[in-house]
């Protein structure tokens, strides 16, 4: 049974939209180069948004603008142009959080549905409908939002607004994200998308006396995995479960998508299944992860009080990218990491299991030879398989560890 609840997935760039829609999301988020959160990421340029847009809707994908920066009066003048601009465009959503922005969003983008950005911090069924009579069509919570508490929102607001949650992906150690480390000591604000994450820093700490007490300290939570609770989630009536990661890797985002499409369209999913695919996300993993304040508030054991984990293995290395096939066991790839022959290599394929292949000889486009290690990232290369295999383009190869 397919599950109805919308799967959104972030989009760093043009190439990180398009792996996105193509591994199973159903709507993706993106910022252009003003106006979004996330400044330290590629986004998109006005003309790459609607090339965006226009590929998404004829895949039945929705786009979502972020547009949630709180608005520094220096803002004010780019705004409404941008959203004139933006509504041409006809994208499926703007997610905004500062008010001036919502009333401007309304004026000028009238038939796009707006979303309320987890920048609010909503936490009760109350302040969203305050929002909803502010034209707001769906809540982002605030990521501190736990079960019980989701429930009860989902509850109070079905048939008046949609509700969206984050289910996998980096979470801020201050609340929702209200922090001024960053402009502290780097004159980066996080509120306009300059976060220079310094909660993940190593401190030394020193008492009153400036005694040291110890050294290498982070303030940084494990990242959110809330794929083994999907059962609980579906249960509250949510409807939209979201993916943190517009800064991630195209096979963090690969992975992490394809991982959550095959427990949905397979839902609920048996012990086995659920296990399988719990385990592939974590090859996608950079940091530990755990189940953020979902199902108990957060404690000391979904904090990263130093800079390693010893819970935490990397299981796999994403080593190339599949661009054609050139005969029944020969492929044209794009390095990505180091490799050789002998390695064992796992293929990610948008709606497939996982293939193992093996691989037989690899040839270097740029030098016209054969090889038997690959260290050059970006390079062509053409790789035989020994065994049967159905590649095709874009999909991801990885080392087996």
């Amino acid at each position: 049974m397919k599950n109805k609840i919308e799967l959104l997935a972030p989009a760093g760039n043009l190439e990180k939209a398009k792996f996105a829609i193509n591994f199973g999301a159903n709507a993706i988020y993106l910022g252009g180069k003003i106006f979004s959160l996330r400044a330290q990421s590629t986004n998109f340029a006005l003309k790459t948004i609607k090339t965006i847009i226009d590929y998404a809707h004829k895949k039945h994908c929705k786009v979502y603008i972020v547009v949630n920066i709180l608005c520094h009066n220096s803002f004010l003048k780019q705004l409404k142009p941008y959203l004139l601009q933006l509504n041409v465009f006809n994208p499926d959503g703007l997610i905004v959080a500062d008010p001036f922005v919502i009333q401007m969003a309304k004026k000028y983008c009238p038939n796009v549905e707006l979303h309320l950005s987890t920048q609010q911090s909503i936490t009760n069924h109350k302040a969203a409908l305050f929002f909803k009579k502010n034209g707001i069509k769906r809540v982002i919570t605030a990521r501190e939002v736990d079960y019980k508490n989701l429930t009860s929102l989902c509850k109070h607001l079905k048939g008046k607004m949609d509700v969206e949650y984050f289910v996998h992906g980096a979470l801020c150690v201050n609340y929702s994200g209200k922090c001024m480390l960053s402009n502290h000591f780097t004159l980066r604000d996080a509120n306009v998308g300059g976060c220079a994450q310094c909660c993940r820093w190593n401190w030394t700490i020193f008492d009153k006396n400036k005694k040291l007490i110890g050294g290498d300290f982070s303030m940084s939570l494990k990242d959110n995995c809330l794929a083994k609770s999907l059962v609980a989630l579906a249960k509250t009536g949510i409807n939209s479960l979201k993916i943190e990661g517009r800064m991630k890797t195209l096979h963090y985002l690969a992975t992490v998508v394809n991982s959550y499409r095959h427990l949905l369209d397979n839902f609920p999913p048996a012990n086995k299944y659920l296990k399988e695919w719990s385990n592939e996300l974590l090859k996608a993993a950079k940091r530990p992860i755990s189940d953020g304040c979902f199902l108990k508030p957060i404690d000391q054991t979904k904090l990263i009080y130093h800079d390693d984990d010893k819970s935490y293995i990397k299981q796999q290395n994403f080593v190339f990218i599949v661009t054609k096939q050139i005969s029944k066991h020969k492929y044209e790839i794009i390095s990505k990491n180091y490799f050789t022959i002998k390695n064992k290599i796992e293929v990610l394929s948008p709606n497939c299991n996982l293939q193992k292949i093996i691989l037989k000889s690899i040839y270097d486009i740029a030098n016209e030879c054969n090889v038997s290690i690959v260290n050059k990232p970006m390079f062509k290369y053409i790789i035989e398989t020994k065994n049967h295999t159905s590649l095709k383009t874009n999909d991801l190869g990885r080392i087996c560890k």
